[in-house]
């Protein structure tokens, strides 16, 4: 759920484990780099309007990259095919 909201959210490729560093309860989400995303349907509680907002991620790469990590973060429009 989303802030109490039923909203749905859908994990693709997504692999999920205990967290030995935030402790028991906890789990990370370990991405592949290509395919691995969460989607989460279009819903008004998405829309940032005109205040200020904080988004935050906790990203670790077990290498080093020399390219760009590609869209952390993208609300995208199906309709307008515009994010």
């Amino acid at each position: 759920t989303l802030s109490g909201k039923n909203t749905v959210l859908k994990a693709t490729s997504i692999n999920f484990t205990d967290d030995n560093f935030l402790g028991k309860g906890f789990k990370v989400a370990s991405f592949d780099g290509r395919s691995s995303h969460f989607e989460i349907a279009a819903d008004n509680l998405l829309k940032t309007g005109t205040q200020d907002f904080t988004i935050s991620l906790w990203v670790h790469s077990n290498s080093m990259h020399r390219d760009n990590p590609g869209d952390l973060l993208c609300q995208y429009d199906a309709v307008k095919k515009k994010a």
